[in-house]
């Protein structure tokens, strides 16, 4: 299957996540590329530099998003004979397609897949970010990757933040980590790429990445000691009183049950430090629920 996804308003290859299922029920995948290791395979494949970074010790595909590959707009993929459904994602603002089709024996079939963006998201003055993201930043290469990444998903603001496999322990230096980040902390790390040519939101940039730029853990650059991140490391920690609100602080896991203790998010919150808490983690509410979070 020759299998193209077009923007509509462009008419163009689009960046875009994709399912590809065959009439057998298993899911199948294009050959190895860039793209192919941040992929949900539901297996996991090793440690870092060869591990599928789409999946988790444990985790089998998501419900929703089941197996699915990262697609720059082009890809071949072998399917056997028989009805194959293909099934493409780009974010909040693309209407998901799903398209099916007959395929012969030895038979060469193109699909083609148009997405069409929905405004009304964007008119409201909601763009789409992520504060946490974890891929290695260490050059351009790298950069450009990872803006390849936020187009398949629409993701217009990311906070690329360091990681390590396995969570611990492990020495705190930078050095050290599975995804070390290399380019600049605060404003030196920013770098955006494309432009917005949609009338209700001009000039705005369209794909947006940073290192944190308040963010410090206590537990980062110990010196002669091993850490291990699921030790409730606080990860809101200000070195400076911030003069704006222009920063977002976020706790990352902060609905993990085992990582932080919520009399952190509670003492950081009625003192105004932080403004969200990461709260669905690896699929799992926290374990007294979400109740007291949401009073905040």
């Amino acid at each position: 299957m020759k299998l193209t996804i077009r923007d509509t308003a462009s008419g163009e290859p689009t960046f875009c996540r994709v399912n590809v299922v065959g009439s057998d029920g298993n899911y199948y995948y294009p050959k190895q590329n860039y793209l192919s290791r941040f992929a949900l395979t539901g297996q996991w494949t090793g440690r870092p530099p060869n591990m599928a970074l789409g999946n988790r010790v444990g985790q089998g595909a998501d419900p929703l998003s089941r197996r699915f590959f990262y697609s720059w707009g082009q890809n071949e993929v072998e399917v056997p004979p028989g009805s194959v459904r293909v099934e493409v994602w780009k974010g909040l603002e693309y209407r998901p397609q799903i398209v099916t089709t007959q395929i012969g024996k030895n038979e060469a079939r193109a699909v083609e897949v148009t997405l069409t963006r929905d405004p009304s998201i964007a008119q409201s003055g909601y763009y789409a970010g992520d504060s946490h993201l974890h891929f290695p930043r260490q050059s351009d290469v790298d950069d450009q990757t990872i803006f390849d990444l936020l187009e398949t998903e629409d993701i217009h603001f990311a906070s690329i933040l360091a990681y390590n496999e396995p969570a611990g322990p492990y020495a705190g230096f930078m050095q050290s980590l599975a995804a070390p980040q290399f380019r600049g902390l605060g404003t030196h790390s920013l770098k955006d790429r494309g432009q917005l040519s949609h009338p209700f939101r001009p000039g705005v940039p369209q794909f947006h990445v940073r290192a944190p730029q308040s963010l410090f853990p206590r537990r980062l650059g110990l010196q002669n000691q091993k850490v291990n991140a699921n030790n409730a490391p606080c990860m809101v920690s200000w070195p400076v009183r911030r003069a704006t609100r222009e920063d977002s602080p976020f706790y990352c896991h902060g609905g993990y049950a085992q990582t932080i203790p919520y009399a952190e998010i509670y003492a950081d919150a009625i003192q105004g430090n932080v403004d969200g808490v990461e709260l669905l983690q690896f699929r799992h509410l926290p374990r007294d629920g979400a109740g007291r979070l949401y009073r905040f």
